[in-house]
């Protein structure tokens, strides 16, 4: 089952919304649930931006080795849309590779014909 992007992060930010109001009914100091309220935003904020931008950095890596002509597979299974476009980009790839086998096959069988011409 697929679960999006979108959802992960709702259900993210709702768990830390479900510990500020605990930590808020729990603590009546308005500086410490600042404080705590800030700590749990940010912790947050960096594992969803680590859970994105490192799966985003994969894709960009292997997009540059594919403008180098090198023909990486990826393989990031999230079950979300990041999933759906390293998926993208290995049919890209496949399809970039099978090209270029096709017009050098071509090529070839060209400069045959050219060259049995004059035997």
């Amino acid at each position: 089952m697929k679960i999006s992007l979108r959802i992960k992060l709702t259900f993210l930010t709702a768990l830390a919304a479900v510990l500020i109001l605990t930590v808020s009914y729990y603590c009546k100091d308005i500086r410490t649930v600042l404080f705590l309220s800030a700590a749990v935003v940010m912790a947050v904020g960096f594992f969803l931006s680590h859970l994105v931008s490192r799966r985003i950095t994969l894709i960009a890596k292997t997009a540059r080795a594919m403008a180098r002509g090198q023909y990486h597979r990826l393989y990031i299974r999230t079950g979300d849309e990041i999933e759906d476009l390293s998926n993208a980009v290995n049919d890209l790839s496949s399809q970039i590779k099978a090209r270029i086998q096709e017009i050098n096959t071509n090529e070839s069988r060209q400069e045959a014909t050219f060259l049995s011409m004059f035997d």
